[in-house]
């Protein structure tokens, strides 16, 4: 049985860390669909698709 002094360290490890915050709760205006449909910005780049259509 470890001693009594050592269990906080035991706990320490058992206490589940998040590294970043989940994309659904964060705080902020929350926009379910594009504002332009016919303009799509990716965040993976530095490119703008247009689409063609109306």
């Amino acid at each position: 049985k470890p001693p009594i002094e050592e269990l906080r360290y035991f706990l320490e490890f058992q206490i589940p860390r998040v590294w970043a915050p989940n994309r659904d709760h964060l705080p902020g205006p929350q926009r379910k669909g594009p504002v332009c449909p016919s303009l799509q910005f990716s965040l993976m780049g530095p490119k703008l698709y247009v689409s063609p259509e109306q």
